[in-house]
Formats: C-alpha cells, structure tokens, sequence
C-alpha cells in the first residue's frame, strides 16, 4: 500500500528527468516543462479515470494487484434484530457486509482525490515556496530587492508611465497588491493546510 501511495511522485521525477535529457535535443520540449504540473495532472488524469473504469483501482494499485470495493452495511434497529433473529440464523446473508464494486460517484470522488487536490496542493507548495524566498530576500536585503522580484514574478515592468495610462497603472498598482495580499495568506496557512492533510493520509 505504501509503495501504490509513492507510485505517482516516483513516475513524476523520472518523467521530468525523462523530458529533461530529451529537451537537451529538442528545445520545444521546453514548453512542456515550464507547465509540469498541469502536464502531470493532464496525464494521471487519463492514467485514473481510465484504471478506475477498468479496474476499480488507481493507477498504483493496480500495479500492485489492489482493489477498490464499496462496502454496504445496514443499519439495523432493536426490533429488526429481535425479529429476524427468530427467523433467520446469526450466520445469514442478511447480516453480512457486501462488498461491491464502485459506483459512479464514488469513482468521480477518487479522480478528485487522486488528481485534482494534488494538483492545486502542487500550485500552493509553489507559491508558498516563492513567498517565504522573497521574505527571505526582503529579510536580507531589504524591501528594493523584494520589489524587483515582484516585478519578474508578476510579469509587468516598474516603468511604464510613457506607454500606460494612469488609470491603467492604477489597476495594475491594485492587481499587483492583492496578489500579494493573496500570496502572504497562502504562505500563512499552507503549513497548516498541508500538515493537515498529510496527518489525514498517515
């Protein structure tokens, strides 16, 4: 179970380096590294969806000979078990847990879980990565080097009076401090989210 959980970052890594060597000859194969994650979360998704309707197993699992099987158990109340305790035996079907295979919703609920939530926990890994740099710069080196850094993260240029409108710059000015409002409250409760989920998975 343990080696079917460490499958996908094991195949993500020699996928990366796989594209790395092959972009040394084919500078195209670039592209497909400067958006990894929405690569990797494209392929697994058809890896997962196609294993789960085949197998009723993730990808992993299915490597390794596991299953997936929904289990139903009825609720029974005091007067249905003094009732069919008259009629049938301890040992009947009726009193059994069935195991089923995994019904539609249930398959959904898996792709999510297997693709969807660690895609968006590898962007905020991302971002949280990139604001405790530029604390550490500002911590270092002060607020100038911050703002440079700010400049490169968010794509726009320091000086562009000549060519913009102030209403234009404005925006921009806005836009530029709610991503960083939105970055700061990421790197404050990434650890928490994260830490959270990997005590659930434990």
């Amino acid at each position: 179970m343990a080696a079917a959980q460490q499958l996908p970052s094991s195949l993500r890594a020699a996928l990366t380096y796989s594209l790395g060597v092959l972009a040394l000859r084919r500078p195209f194969i670039h592209k497909i590294l400067d958006y990894e994650d929405e690569f990797f979360a494209l392929l697994m998704l058809v890896l997962e969806t196609h294993s789960l309707r085949t197998t009723d197993a993730s990808f992993a699992e299915s490597l390794y000979g596991l299953r997936r099987r929904a289990v139903n158990i009825k609720v029974k109340t005091k007067d249905n078990i003094h009732s069919k305790k008259k009629i049938l035996p301890l040992d009947s079907p009726a009193d059994a847990i069935h195991h089923n295979g995994l019904e539609k919703r249930q398959k959904i609920l898996s792709v999510v879980f297997l693709v969807v939530l660690p895609y968006f926990r590898s962007k905020l890994q991302y971002v949280y990565n990139r604001e405790r740099e530029a604390t550490l710069q500002a911590s270092l080196w002060g607020e100038g080097e911050e703002r440079f850094g700010n400049i490169d993260y968010f794509g726009g240029s320091g000086n562009s009076s000549a060519s913009g409108s102030s209403s234009g710059e404005e925006a921009s000015t806005t836009r530029r401090r709610v991503m960083k409002r939105i970055q700061k409250i990421i790197a404050a409760c990434y650890p928490w989210i994260h830490a959270g989920s990997e005590g659930g998975t434990s």
